[in-house]
């Protein structure tokens, strides 16, 4: 089974726009324990708080045991979840379930 855990950010960014101005970027940082069966990566879903479909946020198998989500809104609430995927491309069942509430 894959533990996750999270915590999350706002941090400022320059725009490379004409004038001065400055936004606020958010992004929600998960880490889990590695999988203790050999696999080539792990698959992140996330789902809004409000429990609806989960959906998948990586593109392809992630092989670190964290992983930064810039896709989020601040004053947001979200839930993740971690798959192991196996050498056999076999994906495991969800992980535990946690809530990163954006600020």
């Amino acid at each position: 089974m894959v533990s996750l855990t999270s915590s999350t950010s706002s941090s400022p960014i320059n725009l490379p726009l004409s004038g001065n101005g400055v936004v606020a970027s958010h992004s929600t940082i998960l880490g889990w324990d590695a999988s203790k069966s050999p696999v080539i990566g792990y698959n992140i879903y996330r789902t809004p708080a409000t429990h609806e479909a989960w959906s998948k946020v990586n593109s392809s198998p992630i092989i670190t045991t964290s992983y930064t989500d810039w896709d989020v809104q601040s004053g947001g609430a979200y839930l993740f979840a971690v798959t192991a995927v196996s050498v056999e491309n076999v994906e495991s069942g969800f992980s535990n379930a946690t809530v990163a509430a954006v600020p």
